[in-house]
């Protein structure tokens, strides 16, 4: 009995593998390369600083290509890279692996058929994986997230199962103050308690302050969650100006300057010290700024309140609704944010976000932040 083989092709699907080494054993990575190369339209090399990888010999390495980063920039900021390359190729989805992954030959059309299986289920999907058997313990090993102060456990079923993920970081609009990968905890109640469903705040505890870094649902899709740094209040006048910010009337300080490289366009911006001034709360955070972008603002659409605010060449000045908080993230020239569609909602608030608790792929991440 034939049996045909399945290959990103059949399965219509532009499906990119990236593999993320470090010093590999040639042999294994060759192997691994082999096994996937004829399920996705490319295989993607994206090698941490290694000065002996090289893939002189294609036969090894068939639909493969490799990229070499001058310095070990840590897994999270290699599969990155992996991940700019992949959209160049146009791939809808793309799948991780390590240098010592040992795949089987169905992983990528059961990983996929998966995928199709939540969403004919109206799950949004983040990722898709297969369950890790811990011979010793003789069953799957569990999933581990934390909830409140406490971890829990949560085992996975014989058939397939979901899991709800923490608020992780996706993108690089905090970057330097969150990088990808990172996984935040996020207190609900710092600024009050709301009933649930309508999300109605009964108990008043605090509001936003500026420079916390709140998550919210985003005002265009409620369905999604975003994570910025509020910079004006309830009543403020915000002008950013030529890249700086100015609050009702006083000018933040600004001071550093220096060559950062931003591990998401892996192009170096400058990284500067914001402050507010003492009485508009005196927080300081980091930014960043790209001197090879425009000042230029303007917003995608037309917003709920855009009538508050006035665009120019140089930046835009907006009066901030009651009611209402103006947000930015801390990657300025790369950044969607309330320059763009507008002010957020008191009722779209979820929480302060206070502490990364895990980033596999920099363990030193770990702790709070401003």
């Amino acid at each position: 009995m034939q049996t045909q083989q399945i290959t990103a092709a059949s399965l219509n699907l532009s499906l990119v593998a990236i593999v993320v080494t470090y010093h590999p054993k040639l042999e294994i990575l060759q192997r691994l390369v082999a096994t996937i190369s004829q399920q996705v339209l490319r295989v993607i090399i994206v090698d941490n600083g290694s000065l002996d990888l090289h893939l002189d010999d294609a036969s090894g390495f068939p639909n493969a290509e490799l990229i070499k980063l001058g310095d070990n920039l840590g897994i999270a900021a290699a599969q990155n890279v992996g991940i700019m390359r992949a959209r160049q190729l146009g791939a809808s989805f793309v799948v991780l692996f390590d240098q010592d992954s040992n795949p089987g030959t169905d992983l990528l059309p059961t990983l996929y058929a998966e995928i199709q299986t939540l969403l004919n289920r109206n799950v949004r999907v983040a990722c898709v994986g297969p369950r890790y058997f811990d011979a010793r313990q003789n069953q799957p090993a569990p999933f581990v997230r934390i909830e409140g102060c406490r971890l829990r456990r949560i085992q996975c079923s014989e058939q397939s199962d979901v899991m709800p993920v923490d608020h992780l970081i996706a993108s690089g609009s905090m970057i330097p103050t969150l990088q990808i990968g990172d996984f935040i905890l996020v207190n609900k109640f710092t600024y009050g308690i709301r009933l649930p469903v309508l999300n109605q705040k009964v108990v008043e505890l605090g509001s936003p302050q500026r420079g916390d870094v709140v998550v919210f649902r985003y005002p265009r899709d409620e369905s999604v969650d975003y994570i910025k740094r509020v910079v004006a209040l309830p009543g403020d006048e915000i002008t950013y100006e030529n890249k700086r910010l100015t609050i009702n009337g006083q000018p933040l300080q600004y001071s550093g300057g220096e060559p950062y490289l931003d591990p998401e366009n892996m192009r170096y911006a400058k990284r500067f010290t914001e402050a507010f001034p003492a009485d508009l709360g005196g927080n300081r955070h980091e930014i960043l700024n790209d001197p090879d972008r425009p000042a230029t603002v303007f917003p995608t659409e037309r917003f709920p309140g855009s009538e508050f605010c006035q665009y120019q060449q140089s930046g835009l000045t907006c009066k901030v609704p009651p009611g209402h908080y103006f947000a930015m993230g801390d990657n300025r020239d790369n950044s969607a944010d309330s320059r763009y569609w507008g002010f957020v909602p008191d009722k779209n608030i979820v929480g302060k976000a206070f502490f990364v608790w895990l980033n596999l792929g920099n363990l030193g991440r770990i702790g709070g932040f401003e």
